[in-house]
C-alpha cells in the first residue's frame, strides 16, 4: 500500500510542476505575492518577458485557479491580477 501512496504523491508533485513550470510562471506568482498588479507593472517587474508570453502565462495561471483577474469598468479598462 505504501508504494501506491508514493506514486500518488509523486504524481501530485508532477502536476504542480506542470502548472507552475516554465520560465515565467513562478516569477509571476512571486511578483503577485507582493500585492495586486496591473499588466504593465508585471512587465516592469519581469525584465525580458514579452507581452505575449506574459499574457499566455497569466491565462494559464488563471485557468488553473492560481491567479484571479479583476476587470474594472473604467475608460480605459483597468485590469488587476
Amino acid at each position: 500500500m505504501k508504494e501506491k501512496n508514493e506514486v500518488l504523491e509523486i504524481q501530485s508533485v508532477l502536476d504542480a510542476f506542470e502548472i507552475i513550470g516554465g520560465k515565467w510562471k513562478f516569477p509571476i506568482l512571486y511578483s503577485l505575492c507582493k500585492g495586486k498588479k496591473r499588466f504593465t507593472e508585471l512587465e516592469s517587474d519581469l525584465k525580458g518577458i514579452s507581452s505575449r508570453a506574459l499574457s499566455n502565462a497569466l491565462k494559464d495561471l488563471e485557468i488553473n485557479g492560481l491567479v484571479a483577474r479583476e476587470v474594472f469598468p473604467t475608460v480605459p479598462i483597468k485590469v488587476e491580477y
